[in-house]
């Protein structure tokens, strides 16, 4: 957890719209007649030189790792702040919980060091305890290297894994 006192964080708002019966919705709602809500979930992300931001609309649980030039990896296990400064901010869906479908990992400004990096996107859980499905593993990623965003796209079955790199110069 950072203390924002340095960084200024973004607002990402993910839209989507779900099912009137899933839990979460039915919650002190009445579903208009089309039988779909939309809901607005918000997340405030933090951003720096480098930021590589995961974003899916399904219940399912996505994992954002990035690899940096040494090797350090920054994920769910390691949240850091990693000694470059690099840290994940924001996970989400956890057991499928759908809490805004978001994961984050930034550098603060100056921080990030140049090199080769690897990012990985991860289905890590697709399906329920119960066998019932949490929703796909489709994905947009953004990848912002000093001001310049790299948009990506992909889907990840169960287990399954994206790749992307990109360079810091």
């Amino acid at each position: 957890h950072r203390d924002g006192a340095e960084q200024s964080p973004e607002q990402i708002a993910i839209h989507r719209t779900i099912n009137p019966r899933n839990r979460r919705a039915a919650e002190n709602r009445r579903p208009p007649s089309s039988h779909h809500l939309v809901i607005s979930t918000f997340q405030s992300t933090g951003t720096g030189d480098v930021q590589v931001t995961l974003e899916w609309a399904a219940d399912s649980d996505l994992d954002l790792h990035v690899i940096e030039p040494d090797g350090t990896e920054i994920d769910y296990t390691n949240p850091g702040p990693s000694a470059t400064g690099g840290q994940l901010d924001v996970d989400s869906n956890i057991d499928c919980e759908n809490d805004g479908g978001v994961e984050n990992i930034f550098w603060p400004e100056g921080e990030a060091p140049p090199g080769e990096y690897l990012v990985r996107v991860e289905g890590f859980r697709l399906q329920r305890d119960d066998g019932s499905d949490c929703g796909g593993g489709d994905f947009s990623l953004t990848i912002t290297v000093e001001g310049q965003e790299t948009p990506q796209s992909g889907t990840v079955e169960q287990d399954g894994e994206a790749e992307f790199g990109f360079t810091v110069p």
